[in-house]
């Protein structure tokens, strides 16, 4: 095998640079000494906490151009250049406050452009959803979806009728044509998803087929063909449904055969005879499966090609090539199994080689080049271009630019025991040049059943250990990436076993010399913001302070206010993965211990928040009143479930920064 050569970057972040509207280089005075920005935030901080102003790029079929989505203030905005030349044709922003879902290139000469609604950092809403269509140089831009008709502000889920329609995939029928959902309530014996076909080119819209159920996925061959699909019911169990392509008619369901209640149809073989899937297996990992799959819609036992063991695995399927590159280990270390034995398998194994302790992975490919993505636990998402023919790669930008390789520090992965001998794994951040024990601040992350941390750069982190604090996230159970059963373990736990998880963390960075006994504070989102405020609460000799952003705070709300009301099938989720009983969720809410709080806490949300709504805020800014405690309250008017505006970000950060000051310094 030859050996690559990295070449130097190309022009091509300069001929972008001015569309992100961003300084990529820490502020300076008439001395080039660094100053504060307007937040009081140093300019390491700045540049850490900056809202990655390029999000994703996607190559042209025959790859000759590039389509770069990037944020200028709240306006994404899509661009596309010359490959070789690099030369930009054009820029256009799309509609405030949405978010570039995806770029999809029909051919070589026409891009559209899929962009949804966003409520909040953490969260994309897609009640408002819209997909342009344009010319390579961005003439003929059109809107195809909805009906441009419909105004700025058309609802484009929901028609008079009542049909509730969405785009189902990126995955292109006939090289042209997008899928839409149309999701019919139908009755309470009968229900069906149909789904349409959208010409990118005029918008117009055509039948394509009829699924057996509502709210699942389905199967999509090589020719277009949709040839099977499944469906999680109410009562949260999977119905498998194969398709007889002949006569076009389903087949009666089945029972997929492994305890899940989710799985991904991933493709199928080139012969349109095999199909590929993942799911957890028998033992509750995920694992890759593929089973033959015939016209009569008769499916053969299934194969276990991959599965995880200590940690799940993640498949990476080729589309272009029909089949699985690749399995990755959701563990710390940048373990991968290549599947693939083709020349495109190979030539990504050596490229992996050329970016140790890092994961490589492809975004397009061309007859002369593949577009990359390198992930990274010390630097932002970078993207890359493998030339074929010189056999060399080319950076081509970080989706952040304004870090540079000295602000941030490496991890250390982690595991101990939990007080009942659970083995918990996470990751521990510290400054580079400190040694001994320091301040901590425990991250904790959202979800948060299937949710989990990973290797990869974080900006928040790597900001919190450029100030001087060592850092530990933990995946306690419940989270994600350790199998079913992990998760499950975590049910009806919130306030007690997924506490002590995070706890016995704490005691376990102060007796490894991790950590500084007395100083340790409690940070987090979403369900970060709740373990935050109740570890702090639960365990008061523990923790120094909390800060709890968009936190649930009782847990006798969810499901009853927000965008998650009126769900059968989250009301059944939450009946096993809640507390059973209303005293049981107010025993395990932090309003019933406002009491306890011993030391600095911090509380902050959004008033618009549909994910957790800011009546739990309130509710828990009500409770810390009645039991007469000090803390700080801070309620955004105009933010969502997390923080878009960038100023509003770096306020926010300066004033919690100045909370750990205040507290563990």
């Amino acid at each position: 095998m030859k050996h690559f050569r990295l070449v130097p970057a190309v022009s091509l972040f300069a001929a972008l640079t001015w569309l992100a509207g961003c300084a990529h280089a820490p502020a300076t005075n008439s001395d080039s000494q660094p100053v504060m920005n307007a937040a009081g935030l140093d300019p390491v901080s700045t540049a850490l906490l900056a809202r990655d102003e390029f999000e994703s790029v996607r190559m042209s079929k025959g790859g000759k151009y590039l389509a770069v989505a990037s944020m200028r203030g709240s306006t994404p905005t899509v661009s596309v250049l010359e490959r070789a030349t690099k030369k930009l044709l054009f820029t256009r922003g799309m509609p405030d406050n949405f978010h570039v879902k995806s770029l999809i290139w029909i051919g070589d000469d026409k891009l559209s452009v899929y962009v949804i609604h966003t409520q909040g950092y953490l969260i994309n809403k897609r009640s408002y959803e819209y997909v342009y269509t344009m010319n390579f140089d961005g003439t003929d831009h059109h809107q195809v979806f909805p009906e441009a008709k419909s105004g700025p502000n058309y609802n484009a889920s929901v028609s008079l009728t009542g049909i509730w329609t969405s785009v189902a995939s990126d995955q292109l029928v006939e090289g042209h044509y997008l899928i839409l959902a149309e999701h019919n309530p139908g009755n309470a014996m009968g229900v069906e998803q149909r789904l349409k076909l959208l010409d990118l080119y005029n918008g117009r819209r055509r039948s394509f087929e009829s699924l057996p159920m509502r709210f699942g996925d389905f199967a999509l061959d090589n020719s277009g063909v949709v040839r099977a699909a499944y469906r999680v019911d109410d009562d949260l169990k999977m119905t498998f449904h194969t398709r007889n392509t002949k006569s076009g008619s389903w087949n009666p369901p089945s029972q997929w055969p492994m305890k899940v209640d989710d799985l991904e149809f991933l493709g199928f073989s080139p012969d349109n005879q095999t199909i590929f899937i993942e799911s957890a297996n028998m033992n509750g990992m995920n694992s890759l499966f593929s089973a033959s799959l015939d016209d009569n819609g008769k499916m053969g036992k299934l194969n276990e090609l991959a599965s995880g063991d200590k940690f799940d695995i993640n498949a990476r399927w080729d589309r272009d090539d029909h089949e699985a590159l690749f399995v990755d280990s959701m563990g710390p270390e940048a373990n991968r199994k290549y599947v693939s034995q083709s020349a495109k398998a190979k030539v990504l194994a050596e490229l992996d080689k050329s970016f140790p302790g890092e994961r490589v992975f492809l975004v397009d490919s061309a007859p002369d080049a593949l577009l990359l993505q390198v992930l990274s636990p010390s630097r932002p998402r970078t993207f890359y271009i493998f030339d074929q023919k010189s056999y060399s790669v080319s950076r081509l930008f970080a989706v952040n630019e304004n870090v540079t390789a000295d602000m941030s520090s490496g991890f250390k992965a982690v595991e101990y025991k939990a007080r009942d001998g659970q083995t918990i794994t996470g990751y521990l951040y510290q400054p580079k040049t400190v040694k001994g024990p320091l301040p901590l601040v425990i991250s904790i992350h959202g979800g948060p059943y299937g949710v989990f941390d990973r290797s990869y750069f974080d900006g928040e982190t790597q900001a919190m250990v450029a100030r001087g604090y060592a850092v530990l996230t933990v995946n306690f159970r419940g989270s994600g990436g350790r199998g079913t059963k992990f998760i499950e373990a975590g049910y009806r736990k919130w306030g007690t076993s997924m506490q002590d998880d995070i706890a016995d963390g704490a005691q376990w960075a102060v007796k490894s010399g991790f950590a500084t006994a007395g100083k340790i504070c409690l940070y987090g989102g979403s369900y970060g913001g709740y373990a935050a405020v109740m570890g702090m609460l639960k365990y008061p000799g523990l923790y120094k302070c909390a800060v709890g952003f968009a936190g649930v705070y009782d847990l006798r709300l969810i499901g009853k206010v927000g965008d998650q009301m009126n769900s059968d099938y989250l009301s059944n989720f939450f009946r096993r993965a809640l507390p059973p009983t209303d005293q049981e969720k107010l025993a395990q809410s932090p309003i019933s211990l406002a009491g306890a709080l011993k030391g600095g806490l911090l509380l902050v949300h959004g008033a618009l928040d549909d994910r957790v709504p800011v009546d739990h805020a309130r509710a828990m800014k009500a409770a810390l009143e009645s039991a007469g405690k000090d803390f700080k309250y801070v309620e955004v008017a105009d933010e969502g479930h997390g923080l878009l505006d960038q100023n509003r970000k770096y306020e926010m950060y300066a004033e919690i920064f100045k909370f750990f000051d205040a507290n563990l310094k």
